[in-house]
Formats: C-alpha cells, sequence, structure tokens
C-alpha cells in the first residue's frame, strides 16, 4: 500500500510543522546574535532572503512574527524542482534579485548556514558560505566558520565579501 504510506508520512509532517508553528507564535528560538545582525543589514539596506527546507507554514508563521521587511524573499524546499535536501541557490539569488529589483551574483552574497546540506549548497552555488554548526557538524570546506552570529556585522561581512574578490 504505497498510497497509505505516503499518507502517513504526509500526517506526521503537517503535525510537526503545526508543532513549530505552535512553538513560532509562543517565541522564537534566536540563535545568539541573529536577531541583530539581521536589523543592522535591513538598516543598511542589504537585501536577505530566508532559504530553508522548512515548509512554507512554517516560514509564514515566522514572517509573521519577526520585523516587517527584514527579509525580501524566501525559498522552501517544496518550492523548488531540486527540494531533496538542496534548495536551489540560483533560486536563492532570482527571487532575492525579483524583489529588490538587483541583478545579484553569488560571488555578491553571503549565506549563513548551520547544516550540513545547507552549507554544502551555499559553497557549491558560489556563495560566501559561512557555517555556524548546530546540531551536526560538517567539519571544515570551501567555507568560512564562526561560532555566533554575535561575532558578525555589516563591516565584517563587506570584507569578506572584498576579500573574496581581491
Amino acid at each position: 500500500m504505497p498510497g497509505f504510506q505516503l499518507e502517513v508520512f504526509t500526517d506526521i509532517i503537517d503535525w510537526l510543522s503545526a508543532r513549530v508553528v505552535a512553538g513560532i507564535r509562543r517565541e522564537i528560538p534566536w540563535r545568539p546574535g541573529a536577531r541583530e545582525l539581521l536589523a543592522a543589514c535591513k538598516q543598511a539596506g542589504i537585501p536577505q532572503a530566508l532559504v530553508t527546507m522548512s515548509e512554507r507554514s512554517i516560514v509564514d508563521e515566522l514572517m509573521l512574527a519577526i520585523p516587517e521587511g527584514t527579509f525580501q524573499a524566501s525559498v522552501t524546499g517544496e518550492e523548488v524542482a531540486q527540494g531533496s535536501r538542496t534548495p536551489s541557490p540560483t533560486a536563492r539569488l532570482r527571487l532575492l534579485g525579483e524583489a529588490t529589483g538587483q541583478q545579484l551574483s553569488a560571488s555578491q552574497c553571503i549565506g549563513f548556514e548551520d547544516s550540513v546540506p545547507g552549507i554544502a549548497s551555499a559553497s557549491e552555488a558560489g556563495l560566501h558560505a559561512v557555517l555556524v554548526p548546530n546540531a551536526t557538524d560538517p567539519g571544515e570546506g570551501k567555507w568560512r566558520r564562526i561560532d555566533s552570529l554575535a561575532l558578525v556585522d555589516v563591516a565584517a561581512m563587506s570584507r569578506w565579501l572584498v576579500q573574496v574578490s581581491a
């Protein structure tokens, strides 16, 4: 009964998503420095996109809970052709470019990631990939590694991009 298995899987995802949405409504579990960095980027006029493997229902709830205009675009795994565990970086840049009216190249963008598939995807796309390890640590790779977003500001991000283009 393959249909039954898919239905059970969908029910489990829906149940888990509903629990996450309920948690977001209570309180967002911010990583140290994340809220401040997002606000500083917004104030500096730096376009931002949220890319996640989370369900759209979770992202929509999150967008309602954070300051309006923080993210100009969002992409979920279910919205890209390669949905498995790697939302297309090209789709990320295209959506952010459309939302901001800017022509963006990967080399001008920084991708903050905390997961193995996320950091691999950002790195392979040519973004300035920055790993902020969370539960799983992918080790070393073609990315910058920081211990906390609290250690990052707009000036540091600008220096990173200048170093890459030099």
